[in-house]
């Protein structure tokens, strides 16, 4: 697992441009468990993620978490504007996004399951 993060964190180098003054956004739009479990102490995987990338880092870039919520990030896409968006699928946003963003590998495979008794 650590390998494919590894891999996708590279893959982000690459398509970044670095500008050592400013942060590098990474936007999330999941906010609920298991994605940020507590936001004063950062916890969660959008931090753990973006922390990792932080460490990692071998081009002086710096990366910056940023919670959005879905219809902020649809309106940032709208205007055109370059993201790194954590945790997202061509399948979940409009038909042709897959042609229109660049998206890596899949970091990893994960369904919602609901258990009743």
């Amino acid at each position: 697992m650590l390998k494919i993060i590894l891999t996708f964190i590279v893959v982000l180098f690459l398509c970044v441009e670095v500008n050592a003054t400013q942060p590098i956004k990474v936007y999330a739009y999941h906010q609920e468990p298991p994605f940020v479990i507590n936001r004063k102490n950062q916890k969660g995987l959008n931090y753990d993620f973006v922390r990792e990338m932080n460490q990692s880092r071998s081009n002086g870039a710096r990366y910056e978490l940023v919670l959005v919520s879905r219809p902020e990030l649809n309106r940032r896409l709208k205007n055109g504007e370059n993201l790194i968006v954590l945790w997202a699928s061509p399948v979940w946003f409009k038909p042709g996004a897959g042609q229109s963003y660049l998206w890596t590998q899949p970091v990893f495979q994960d369904s919602d399951v609901v258990v009743s008794l």
